[in-house]
């Protein structure tokens, strides 16, 4: 139990985050999309602060980790969605769009 090593999982992340991505329902998911992009962000912004620091690579490694289980996350919502439907709900023409950003 103690002083011994653990065994480094056989499973990655995303391969984990897609399995538990299933059983969530969608706004949920929504949400935990959006901490991964958050927790990704703000990890990055604190590895480029100070990227000489000794836990700098802590924070890569979080980043990392944040952007592999947003990605898990994005394909899960891309097929229960798909992208066709999300397109379809934007009718207007990219056009009409960029007048409306007042690009």
């Amino acid at each position: 139990m103690f002083g011994r090593k653990r065994k480094p999982l056989k499973q990655e992340l995303p391969e984990k985050v897609a399995r538990r991505a299933k059983m969530i329902p969608t706004p949920d998911l929504l949400d935990w999309a959006e901490n991964a992009l958050y927790t990704a962000h703000r990890n990055l912004s604190s590895y480029r602060a100070r990227p000489e620091a000794p836990d700098s690579p802590m924070y890569f490694s979080e980043a990392k980790q944040s952007t592999e289980a947003l990605l898990a996350v994005m394909r899960e919502l891309e097929s229960r969605v798909g992208i066709e439907s999300l397109l379809a709900k934007d009718p207007l023409p990219p056009k009409r769009l960029i007048e409306q950003l007042d690009l």
